[in-house]
This record gives C-alpha cells, sequence and structure tokens, in this order.
C-alpha cells in the first residue's frame, strides 16, 4: 500500500513539474524587447508572467485562433492572458507607462518606427495596402476576428501589406 502511495505522489509531482514547464513563457530577444510566448491550450486562460510596465504588444500570432486584444489576450501586472485558443508571440515594451514603450512609434510620429498603416480584408477577399516598406510590417493591433496570420492571411512586400481571409489590423511599416 504504500509503495502505491508512493507511486502516486511520484507520479502527481512529475505532472506538476511537466505543467509548469508547459505553462512557463519563453523569452527571446530580438533586437531591443523581450517577447514572451503565452498559449492558451485547449481553450482555457493561461497567464504568463511577465514585467508588463512598459507596455506589452501583439508581435506574431501563431495560432489560427484569433488573438484580439481584450477579448482573447490582454495583460495586468502579473503579465500576459491568453485564452479562446489564442497562442502568439508578445512584445514586452522597456520604459514608460501607460502608453507603453511604443506610444509615439505607433502614432507613426518620432522614435523612428515609421508610419501605422490600416489594412482590412472585406468579405474574405484579399486586399493590397500601398505605402513604402523599407524593413518591414508587423501586425500591432487585429481589428478582426478572423485570424491574422503572417504568410497565411497577410503578409508584406516592398510595396506595401496585403491581407485576406477576413484579417483586418494595423501594422507598423518600417
Amino acid at each position: 500500500m504504500y509503495v502505491r502511495i508512493a507511486s502516486g505522489l511520484a507520479l502527481a509531482a512529475g505532472l506538476a513539474l511537466w505543467a509548469s514547464a508547459e505553462a512557463a513563457p519563453q523569452y527571446n530577444d530580438y533586437g531591443g524587447g523581450n517577447t514572451i510566448r503565452c498559449e492558451s491550450d485547449g481553450g482555457r486562460q493561461q497567464y504568463c508572467d511577465a514585467d508588463t510596465r512598459g507596455g506589452v504588444r501583439l508581435n506574431r500570432q501563431l495560432s489560427k485562433s484569433s488573438c484580439i486584444q481584450g477579448r482573447s489576450w490582454g495583460y495586468d501586472r502579473r503579465g500576459v492572458w491568453v485564452s479562446q485558443g489564442c497562442r502568439a508571440d508578445f512584445e514586452i515594451g522597456r520604459g514608460g507607462h501607460g502608453g507603453g514603450a511604443w506610444g509615439d512609434r505607433d502614432r507613426g510620429r518620432g522614435g523612428g518606427g515609421g508610419q501605422v498603416l490600416t489594412c482590412d480584408s472585406n468579405k474574405d477577399r484579399q486586399n493590397r495596402c500601398n505605402a513604402s516598406v523599407r524593413r518591414g510590417a508587423r501586425l500591432i493591433r487585429q481589428n478582426s476576428n478572423s485570424p491574422c496570420i503572417e504568410g497565411q492571411s497577410w503578409g508584406w512586400d516592398r510595396n506595401g501589406v496585403w491581407v485576406s481571409n477576413g484579417c483586418r489590423g494595423q501594422f507598423q511599416i518600417d
């Protein structure tokens, strides 16, 4: 009987360790800001610990489920949360409170961050939004229920951003 109890405790400890490793955020440093991967598995809400005082923004959506700020992802002082199957990489800002580290840059002023372009795919049709793109584009806010996944429902080239399959969002152009 003691062997069963000990085996059960060992199994429970192993599962708890595995679950905490699965839930642990993955940090990467991509030139200037920390990026954290946070994933909602099975539609459940998941918290990923992070210092969010400098602001947070979606860097790259990985899931087919929509990642919409305030609905299926957000952040508070504890970290970033995701739900409803949202899986994404989030950039954790540095410096500043309130508007975050990107406040002026996201409005297309100062900081050398380029312009913000809104591009919408209406009725699931592909749409091109022309802009001069020198270094790249990235989704900074998804405005649709349809997922915006780079390379699948949105992309960019030197002449602008394209969207399809109902993706609507704001893109930072550099």
